[in-house]
This record gives structure tokens, sequence and C-alpha cells, in this order.
């Protein structure tokens, strides 16, 4: 309730942020089947929830319901032909005190029922930015990005993601991944590294993530703000009377896959009057284990003239170790100095199915079975030739909302 006191502040005797939420247990459904919903409500408050299920062009499939308790609900979905998207929705009419925010009053969730037709069009979608509490990123940040893919009937195989400016300057390094084959899903976390802006070329605000491929491109705004100042401290450099002697990572990935070799790019100027002798090695490593062989395995001693530079590549590859939170060090000897100089950055090792993923996707036709049996969690067929269908006696079905969706954008866009 707002009191309104004339000559002073008005005042609200019980202000609150109740908001509304539909959970679901899952995105996908067969025909005739039950779809289980229920939507909550934050806080101990009484309330009003109305709520229905549309298709994508508005038309009902259930008709408005108006509830005061979070009981779970439930719809049978009834399609025949073709798959059908449909939104479940929900809004927040009445509480018993003072809202101070309608933003999160309104919720909705889609959901896809199979029919028995293929769509052929590709699909990208950007689930989900993990960020912190503050909604932000950083300059220098390491992003983990959740995103959906669905190739149909396309022979282009590539997908990149990286983020831009308003005049299409990118202010991040490219994240590249590919699908293989048709009419499959892919669910994945991919890293997206922001440039660390040490030298503050680019302005704190709101920056476009692009997810480009297979003939379809998304966008997502988010907000860029700060810089790692550690980031920038990395770049080591030695001041001598005779000149400058400097040490850059150009190029270092965020995040590797156990098995998979991974390249880093060191560039070394000497700016000094006279050719210097060095020696370079690099390892991933957690407190005084290596878990990507001997230290020093990759170790290249290289002559660089005076007034010059050269830039190394140092490969590594993380063997059988658990994933999780690693430091990659790269250590430099110089035939003038005692004291080796280090550069220390964080790494992310991952588990191996994601490569598995692609390699199996490249395998011959007949091992395809097996691939889709061993890798159910990862990717799965959503539509098969009649020729394979007739050699199957169940059909795999994973993620199909992730299809249906891209219709209800097309539909958006329409509109």
């Amino acid at each position: 309730t707002e009191y309104i006191t004339p000559g002073y502040s008005n005042s609200i005797v019980n202000p609150c942020d109740p908001g509304v939420e539909i959970e679901i247990n899952k995105y996908t459904y067969e025909n005739d089947e039950v779809v289980y919903f229920t939507p909550k409500v934050a806080g101990d408050y009484d309330y009003k929830i109305e709520y229905w299920i549309e298709d994508l062009f508005g038309r009902i499939a259930k008709s408005k319901v108006e509830t005061e308790n979070s009981n779970q609900k439930q719809w049978t979905a009834d399609v025949n032909g073709e798959d059908s998207v449909y939104l479940i929705k929900a809004n927040l009419t009445y509480s018993d005190c003072d809202d101070i925010s309608t933003a999160n009053n309104f919720d909705e969730k889609i959901i896809g029922v199979r029919g028995s037709e293929a769509i052929n069009s590709s699909f990208l979608n950007i689930e989900e930015i993990y960020l912190g509490s503050d909604k932000k990123a950083k300059f220098g940040d390491t992003l983990r990005i959740k995103v959906n893919l669905y190739k149909g009937d396309t022979d282009r195989q590539s997908i990149q993601m990286w983020l831009e400016d308003n005049d299409d300057n990118e202010i991040s390094k490219r994240t590249r991944t590919h699908a293989y084959e048709k009419f499959r899903s892919y669910n994945l976390t991919l890293p997206l590294q922001i440039e660390p802006n040490c030298n503050h070329k680019y302005p704190d605000g709101y920056y476009n993530l692009i997810l480009d491929g297979l003939s379809e491109r998304v966008e997502e705004r988010i907000k860029v703000e700060g810089i790692t100042t550690s980031l920038c401290e990395k770049i080591t450099v030695e001041k001598s009377t005779r000149g400058n002697f400097f040490y850059e990572v150009l190029e270092l990935p965020a995040e590797v896959i156990i098995g998979k070799e991974f390249t880093t790019k060191l560039e070394i100027k000497n700016n000094l009057s006279e050719e210097r002798f060095v020696k370079v090695w690099s390892y991933v490593y957690k407190g005084r284990t290596s878990v990507s062989g001997e230290r020093e395995e990759n170790l290249q001693a290289v002559r660089i003239s005076a007034k010059n530079s050269k830039i190394l590549e140092l490969k590594n590859t993380v063997t059988e170790t658990e994933a999780g939170d690693y430091k990659f060090k790269i250590k430099i000897e110089r035939d003038d100095r005692k004291t080796l100089k280090e550069i220390t950055k964080d790494i992310r090792v991952l588990g191996a199915f994601e490569a598995e993923v692609i390699e199996k996707a490249e395998a011959k036709a007949e091992q395809i079975e097996r691939v889709l049996n061993m890798e159910k969690i990862t990717s799965a067929i959503v539509y098969e030739s009649t020729e394979v269908k007739a050699e199957r006696t169940a059909i795999y079905f994973f993620c199909f909302v992730l299809i249906l969706v891209v219709v209800y954008f097309m539909v958006s866009k329409k509109t």
C-alpha cells in the first residue's frame, strides 16, 4: 500500500518482489503425453496467478485458469502430423503486498510436441550466458556460454562465436566448433575469451555476442564493465640500459580437452642491440604435478637477432587426469640471465566427450548406430532416413525443443 503524504516522500508499508516462474521437468514430449508444469511464486504471500497454453500463432490450447496455489498442473498434448511448439504462460495478477517491480510478474516456457515430419532448417540458440550475480562480464574474462545447435539439411559445418561492438569491432577471440552430421542436435558449453583491454581501447558498456554458422546467426547483448588487471600484469616487460626485451602471450585457449593437443603462441621481441639465445617450454600443472607430460617436453631453443622478434608455437597435451581448474606455465631462460622468467595463467581442463562427438561424427555411416548408443548425452539423431528407419525398432529423440524453437523465432521475426 502506498500512502500519499503532501510535502513528504510517499511511503510503501509492505514492499515485496514476488515474481512468478514456471517449472517444467523437460522440454520435449510425444503426442498424447501428459505435460506437467508448476507456476511458482517467490515469497510467502497471498497471490493469484492466471496460466494458459497457446501455440506460436496465439491459438489457445488450454484456456486461462486462475489459481491461488503453486500445485503442479497438467495438460495432455494432442498433435496430428507436423511437430508443434507450445508456450506455457503464467501471469501474476495479484499479491497482498506492495510489489516494487512488475518485471518478473510474467513467465513463459517453450515446449515441443513431436510429430512425424522432419524440419530441414538449421537452428542456433544462445541458451545461457554464465555471468556473476551482477550480470556483467569484465574485459579479460573467460565466459562460459551454453548454446543449442541443430543442423538440418545443409552442407555447412562451422559454427563461430565472438563478441563485438556496434561498429563490428571484435573484442574477443573467436571460438569455433563444428557440426558434421545432418539432422542432429547438440547441447554445448563453449568458452569465450574477452580481450584484456589493458590499453583501455574499448569503453565499458553493452556488446553484441554473436553465434554464427550453418547459414544462421543469432545475437545477445551483454554488459562488459571493468578490467581484469591481473591479466594485464602478466605481460612481462624487462627494461635494460641497452633496450627492451618483451614476452607476450598472443594466443592461449581458456579451456582444453583431455587428450587433445593445443597450441600456445608466444611472441618474443628483442629490442636489444645484440643477439640473444632463449630456451622456452610450457606445461599444465596442479600443485607440484604436471598433467601434460614432462615439464620440458616441448622445450624450444631459439636465437633472436638484435632488433628482431619471433613467434613460437608451444604445443601441449593434457594426459589422463580429472577435469577441473589448472595452471598453465611458460618458462623462459635467457643466456644472459640466471633467473628464469615465468608466465602463469589459469586454464580449465574439460573431459574428452566433446572430442569424441566430433570424431564419431566423422566415422563411417555403418558406425552411426554404435555412436548414438554411446553418445546419447552429447548428441542424438533427431530424424533418420527411410532406410535407417526400416532397420531400427526405436526412435532416438533428444532435445527436440531445440528444433522447434527455430520455428518460434521465425514466426516472431515475421510479426
